[in-house]
C-alpha cells in the first residue's frame, strides 16, 4: 500500500519545501511518504511528474445550478455576474466540460495512476441551512452528464468518485454507487473513501467503535462495488452530529445574506474546517479501518500552514499504521 500526502501548486507553497538543500523529494523520503496527490491552482506544475501518483480534480462545492443555468440561484449565491464568469472560468455549462478536458490531458502528461473528483453539490447558504434544493439522484445524473461530455478518450488512468458528507455519493446508497459507475462511459473508474467525509454523513455515529462498525456496514451494502475502492483520504473524523450541531448554532438560517462574496467564502472555510478539519487520525483503530476498506494507496489529506507542522503531522500519522 502506498502513502502519499496532498499538495496544492501554490508558489509559496512549492517553496517551503525547496527551502535550503532540501527539495520536495528530500522531504517525502525522510517521512516515509512515496509521492503526492496533487492539486492544480497555478498554471506551472512546479514539482518532477515522478512524485505525482495523483491528481485531485478541481472541485466546485456548488455547480449544479450553474451546470442547469440556473441565474437567479447562481446570483443568490455568487452575487454578480463578473464573479460567476470567474468562479467557473466562462458563462456556460461548457466551462466545466473544457476545465475537466484540460485537467485530463495534464493528469496524462503527469502520467499519474489516478484523477479523483466529488460528486456532490451543495451552495454556500445550504452549508447552514441543510435546506438542499438539488437530490442525490439529480446531482448523480449531472454528473455522470459532465464526466461523459469531459473524459470521452480512454487511458489507463483511474477515475475515481469521492465521498462527500452533502447531497451527493456519500456511501450510503448503493444503487447510486452503481448508477454513476455503470453510466459513466469511462472505463478505467472507481471510488475513493474519505473517512472525515463519511464520518460527516453518519449524525448518529458518536465513537470511533460505531465508525468502525458504520464503514463494516456501508461497504457490506455496497456487494462487489466496495472492490473498486482504490483509495482512501485519511484525516481526523468529527462525530456525534457535528454537522446539526452547527446548524443548530446557526438557527438553521444564512448568515451570509448581507456578506461580500469574499465574506462569504471565508466563512464558509471557516465552517467547514472546524468539521472536517484535516488534521492527522490519531487512534490505533486506524489500521483496522484501513485493512477492513484494503485501499491501493492511501492519502494523509492535511490542511498545513507551515512545513514544520506538516513535517509533525506526517510522524503523528505514520506512528498510528
Amino acid at each position: 500500500m502506498k502513502k502519499l500526502i496532498n499538495l496544492a501548486n501554490f508558489t509559496q507553497t512549492i517553496d517551503k519545501f525547496n527551502e535550503g538543500k532540501e527539495s520536495i523529494e528530500d522531504f517525502l523520503k525522510q517521512h516515509n511518504i512515496d509521492a503526492v496527490e496533487l492539486m492544480l491552482y497555478e498554471e506551472d506544475i512546479k514539482v518532477s511528474k515522478e512524485i505525482v501518483h495523483g491528481l485531485h480534480l478541481r472541485t466546485w462545492s456548488y455547480w449544479m445550478d450553474f451546470w442547469k443555468g440556473n441565474h437567479e440561484a447562481l446570483l443568490h449565491n455568487l452575487i454578480s455576474k463578473e464573479n460567476i464568469h470567474e468562479l467557473y472560468n466562462g458563462s456556460s455549462s461548457k466551462a466545466l466540460v473544457d476545465w475537466y478536458k484540460k485537467e485530463f490531458e495534464i493528469a496524462k502528461s503527469l502520467n499519474v495512476r489516478y484523477m479523483v473528483m466529488h460528486i456532490a453539490d451543495m451552495d454556500i447558504h445550504d452549508i447552514y441551512t441543510g435546506d438542499y434544493r438539488h437530490t442525490d439522484e439529480e446531482i448523480v445524473s449531472c454528473a455522470v452528464d459532465l464526466i461523459n461530455q469531459a473524459f470521452t478518450k480512454g487511458s489507463d488512468i483511474l477515475l475515481l468518485f469521492e465521498n462527500m458528507w452533502g447531497p451527493g455519493i456519500r456511501f450510503d446508497k448503493p444503487d447510486l454507487m452503481r448508477q454513476i459507475y455503470e453510466k459513466v462511459n469511462y472505463k478505467n473508474k472507481g471510488f475513493l473513501f474519505d473517512l472525515s467525509h463519511f464520518a460527516l454523513s453518519q449524525g448518529d455515529v458518536f465513537s470511533l467503535d460505531e465508525l468502525k462498525s458504520s464503514i463494516n456496514t456501508a461497504l457490506k451494502q455496497m456487494g462487489e462495488l466496495r472492490k473498486y475502492i482504490y483509495g482512501m483520504h485519511v484525516s481526523a473524523c468529527s462525530l456525534g452530529n457535528s454537522v446539526e450541531k452547527m446548524r443548530e448554532g446557526f438557527d438553521y438560517k444564512s448568515p451570509l445574506l448581507s456578506s461580500s462574496l469574499e465574506d462569504r467564502y471565508i466563512h464558509n472555510l471557516t465552517t467547514v474546517g472546524k468539521l472536517d478539519m484535516h488534521r492527522p487520525f490519531e487512534d490505533e483503530l486506524l489500521k483496522d479501518i484501513i485493512d477492513i476498506i484494503s485501499p491501493e494507496f492511501i492519502v494523509y489529506e492535511f490542511l498545513y500552514q507551515s512545513k514544520d507542522t506538516l513535517s509533525d503531522w506526517i510522524k503523528t500519522q505514520n506512528s498510528y499504521l
